[in-house]
């Protein structure tokens, strides 16, 4: 059985973890003739550090598909903040919603699991791909300030791949190119799961 089939990000974030004003700081702009550029770059930025680290920085919206329910469901970006549904397709063909008694979200362990609870069981599902689907949000809490919330490291990777995608917008250059000393990768966790 594959642990999940897919996901996809069903509501993006509404914030940055990095403000317009910070990446122009850190870039020495001070006019905003660029301002939409940079706020694309930012974007970009924070989600490949977050593609990197296999997080979410900033709350979101994930749907995660299985194709049959097993001892524990693993979320395929961590932080979990909640489970917002999951239903299933019973073996009738029906979509069932999962009563939210029978499971419980593991959100302290990196990646977040879902577990029956206990001394219950899921029910039969039928047997085809994305018989499962789970929506729930991930990232840092929504109650508090996602932005500062962020650990400095995060900051900066974004900042320094916002500043290189801002430098070298172009695919070749006749600058001689070199990896940035202590760079973006040295600042982030590779998550494998």
């Amino acid at each position: 059985m594959k642990e999940y089939s897919n996901y996809k990000i069903t509501t993006e974030p509404t914030t940055e973890p990095v403000t317009l004003a910070e990446l122009k700081e850190h870039l020495r702009i001070t006019d905003t003739d660029e301002d939409t550029l940079i706020t694309s770059l930012i974007k970009v930025a924070r989600q490949w550090a977050e593609n990197y680290e296999n997080k979410a920085y900033m709350t979101k919206t994930i749907t995660a598909h299985y194709d049959d329910f097993a001892d524990e469901l693993k979320l395929p970006v961590t932080p979990a903040l909640a489970i917002t549904s999951i239903s299933y397709i019973d073996v009738n063909g029906d979509s069932q919603d999962l009563d939210s008694g029978l499971y419980e979200l593991d959100n302290y362990s990196v990646p977040s699991y879902i577990y029956p609870s206990y001394g219950s069981s899921y029910p039969s599902v039928r047997d085809e791909p994305n018989a499962i689907t789970v929506i729930y949000t991930a990232g840092y809490s929504a109650t508090a300030d996602d932005a500062t919330a962020i650990h400095e490291r995060v900051k900066a990777s974004i900042k320094l791949l916002a500043a290189h995608l801002y430098e070298n917008r172009e695919t070749t250059s006749e600058k001689l190119l070199r990896e940035i000393p202590f760079g973006i990768k040295n600042l982030l966790f590779k998550r494998v799961f």
